[in-house]
């Protein structure tokens, strides 16, 4: 079992999946807390997330999504070590 990865502020770079509760949007971190939107309305999530895992993997950036307050959870690892 793969242990999973948190933490509070996602690298410079990096895609995040986001839901509005009515639709998904995808967004990527500048730094700084501060995050500019790729997309946004999708209603189906698997479609939101393929975006977000095939944006991340062609950046060699991670994947990440919204886990309780100020927490954001790993869900793919691109960026190299």
């Amino acid at each position: 079992m793969r242990r999973q990865i948190f933490t509070a502020r996602p690298t410079r770079g990096d895609y995040i999946l986001g839901s509005t509760g009515v639709s998904w949007h995808v967004d990527r971190t500048n730094g700084d807390g501060a995050v500019m939107r790729i997309s946004a309305g999708e209603r189906n999530r698997k479609i939101a997330l393929a975006s977000l895992l095939s944006l991340a993997e062609g950046d060699k950036a991670d994947a990440w999504e919204p886990f309780g307050n100020n927490s954001y959870r790993l869900i793919e690892r691109h960026r190299p070590r």
